[in-house]
């Protein structure tokens, strides 16, 4: 019988997940099929459980769901409760277990281009959901000298530097009002801008020029 696997979001119509990981299975002779599945937020809980109910092995989770997915989850492993969010779901016999990768991928992929990164780095995040937040509590957990959170809705990026100081460490956290990349060693976007179907916006434009590295979080193209 084939494993059933997934990627919940909206949009996920961009997304190359799908391709990625079944080329993988077909290279490892494995009978599984992963889908993307598009979900409105509204929708997310019931098609969770909808899941459940079909068989799913478990979904990786993508914007806007990863605040709700921890929420939603019976048990949930020690980083994703510090993050706050949740990117997997492993559904089984014993319920629905919540899990954070993001925090370990994103460290991978910036450490092939600064291998002693972030320590003692000057960042700037943009955004405040929960790939953001993922990527703040790596940076401040890594000895990052400083990370600075900007969103458009200013209170949000206040809500994730509040939820997330008790794991800064030696790192100074602040939310900003402006996202100016002057003495800035790192920015990363960790919005929606760029997306397919998600229009240019501030975003855009803040970490592409300035800074010594820019790293943006999301998948392009088809």
């Amino acid at each position: 019988m084939t494993t059933l696997v997934g990627l919940l979001g909206y949009p996920v119509e961009h997304s190359r997940s799908p391709a990625m990981h079944n080329a993988a299975f077909e290279e490892l002779g494995l009978d599984w099929r992963y889908e993307a599945i598009a979900v409105e937020p509204e929708r997310f809980e019931a098609t969770v459980g909808e899941l459940c109910v079909r068989g799913f092995a478990g979904v990786n989770v993508t914007i806007p769901h990863k605040l709700r997915a921890l929420e939603l989850a019976d048990s949930v492993d020690s980083v994703a409760r510090a993050v706050g969010a949740a990117n997997t779901l492993t559904f089984t016999v014993q319920g629905t277990a919540a899990d954070n990768t993001d925090v370990q991928g994103f460290l991978a992929a910036l450490r092939e281009r600064v291998p002693e990164a972030p320590r003692g780095m000057s960042a700037l995040v943009l955004g405040a959901g929960g790939a953001a937040r993922a990527v703040v509590y790596a940076l401040a957990s890594e000895r990052a000298a400083s990370v600075r959170v900007w969103n458009r809705h200013a209170e949000r990026a206040r809500e994730l530097v509040a939820d997330l100081g008790p794991h800064a460490g030696t790192a100074a956290l602040e939310a900003v009002s402006e996202p100016g990349v002057a003495g800035t060693d790192l920015v990363v976007n960790a919005t929606a801008v760029g997306m397919a179907g998600i229009p240019d916006g501030d975003a855009a434009g803040a970490g592409r020029t300035g800074a010594a590295d820019f790293k943006d979080l999301g998948f392009y193209g088809t």
